[in-house]
């Protein structure tokens, strides 16, 4: 997972909605983005669940057609969350303005072990919506 300061949205490669349940087709909505490597299509799915170790969040995402990118942190809902601190020696840290001590330091080995998306829980939660909703 390469963090990235300057993606409005985390980006996922092809092979992650499969991994993760999500048919493109069905429960996205296609679009086309511009970038400088000119326009892509992206299937956009409003919520999913997201882990970063303890810390939990639904974040929108964006599925890109290709599967030899990397898969891309975003901003949105996700690292504007966090006060975010990059260090010389190749570690983040994550941690919340309001909690002072839950401090998490990662490597980039560390962040893909710890950094986790659970597409059945962003199911139940898309149940639990629609039946509040009945």
């Amino acid at each position: 997972m390469v963090v990235d300061t300057g993606a409005d949205y985390t980006l996922l490669p092809r092979y992650m909605a499969d991994k993760l349940g999500v048919n493109l087709e069905k429960d996205c909505k296609a679009f086309i983005t511009y970038g400088i490597g000119g326009g892509e299509r992206v299937y956009f799915l409003s919520k999913i669940k997201v882990r970063l170790g303890d810390w939990e969040r639904i974040i929108s995402v964006g599925f890109l057609e290709r599967n030899e990118i990397p898969p891309l942190m975003g901003r949105h809902l996700f690292l504007e969350t966090f006060e975010t601190l990059f260090s010389s020696n190749h570690t983040l840290s994550f941690s919340i303005s309001h909690h002072p001590y839950p401090v998490r330091h990662y490597s980039g080995k560390e962040l893909k072990k710890f950094l986790d998306f659970d597409r059945k829980e962003t199911r139940d939660f898309k149940k639990e919506k629609k039946n509040n909703l009945n």
